[in-house]
């Protein structure tokens, strides 16, 4: 049957949608409706009347948003939309000096390579986008540029050369130019740098243990800022977990003979003995207990002493001591006491 068409111009109802078009952007609505007044679904569309003056409307990015670059050459990531050119038909000119210069206008490219200029700090890149008509626009993003490692530095316990505790405490300090503390990452490693902990934030102490028997032990620490530089820096420590002792005679440790380990102690005979404090590992409670070691004799032909109670041997004093009798002995076995 009969129908009608009704125009909606700019979200303004008109009868005669021909009349008054300025030049720029205009959006129609169309629907019909039939003679029982029942509507159709409303059809937009949009046209550009007369010279097209709207510049393109452009996006920039560096490196997909990361704030920071430890290289020069970095990916710009660029996006655009345009009411009178196609994608086909924008062009592009870049900046990397924060708009001080451009290179030519080429044609639009989604990703776009450049590279930084001059010595660390923020750098602006700034793009400008060009339609079919002429019309041009500006974007920009910004970026830091850090090439400097951080200086840091790491003390084991204050300084002190050694440690009878395998637990120590680092000291650690760091600057950076261009990245905050806050941001600084740090790592460990306690094998000569064979392995590293996973990066963590850094901390001005830090405790850990460390690993393996007696000896040197050397602590290095890994500073990674925001851009991923990284540096290092070390120090060491002696791990003796040995108590003090007091040597008397030619008391030593003989490094050429020992049952396991690294050495054994050497006795001559006359009057050699160590002395150890006290420490509550010398706390045998009271009941029994077991002590043992492994002797090596030259010879034995008096007795010696190798378990006693020290108020056996020393009246002014109290304690324990080892003890043996004259018997045969193989020079240079030992024997399991």
């Amino acid at each position: 049957g009969p129908w009608r068409a009704e125009f909606t111009r700019n979200e303004a109802r008109y009868t005669d949608v021909s009349a008054g078009l300025s030049n720029g952007e205009h959006t129609f609505t169309l629907k019909a409706i039939d003679s029982g007044n029942l509507e159709s679904e409303p059809s937009s569309f949009t046209f550009l009347v007369g010279m097209d003056t709207y510049p393109p409307q452009g996006t920039v990015t560096i490196n997909r948003g990361h704030p920071f670059t430890q290289l020069p050459a970095v990916s710009v990531q660029l996006e655009v939309s345009d009411v009178g050119s196609p994608l086909s038909e924008i062009q592009i000119s870049v900046s990397s000096d924060a708009g001080q210069s451009f290179g030519p206008f080429v044609p639009f490219m989604g990703t776009h390579q450049i590279m930084l200029e001059g010595p660390d700090g923020t750098k602006t890149v700034v793009v400008q986008f060009k339609d079919k008509a002429g019309n041009t626009s500006r974007a920009q993003a910004a970026i830091t540029l850090d090439q400097t490692p951080p200086a840091g530095s790491v003390i084991i316990n204050g300084g002190n050369p050694e440690t009878s505790a395998p637990e120590v405490t680092l000291t650690l300090e760091v600057m950076d130019t261009l990245s905050s503390q806050a941001n600084i990452q740090i790592a460990v490693s306690l094998d000569q740098g064979q392995s590293f902990s996973p990066f963590e934030p850094f901390t001005q102490a830090k405790q850990l243990t460390l690993q393996g028997s007696d000896g040197s032990k050397v602590v290095i620490v890994r500073f990674k800022d925001e851009a991923g530089n990284i540096s290092q820096a070390e120090d060491d420590i002696l791990l003796s977990t040995i108590p003090p002792y007091t040597v008397f005679g030619d008391a030593h440790i003989d490094h050429t003979q020992f049952k396991f380990g690294g050495g054994s102690l050497a006795l001559d005979g006359l009057g050699d003995y160590i002395s150890l404090p006290d420490s509550p590992d010398w706390d045998f409670g009271t009941g029994d207990f077991t002590i043992e070691a492994w002797v090596n004799f030259n010879a034995v032909d008096y007795r010696h002493t190798i378990a006693a109670t020290y108020n056996q041997q020393f009246k002014d004093q109290s304690g324990w001591i080892f003890a043996i009798a004259p018997f045969a002995n193989p020079s240079d076995s030992y024997i399991h006491i």
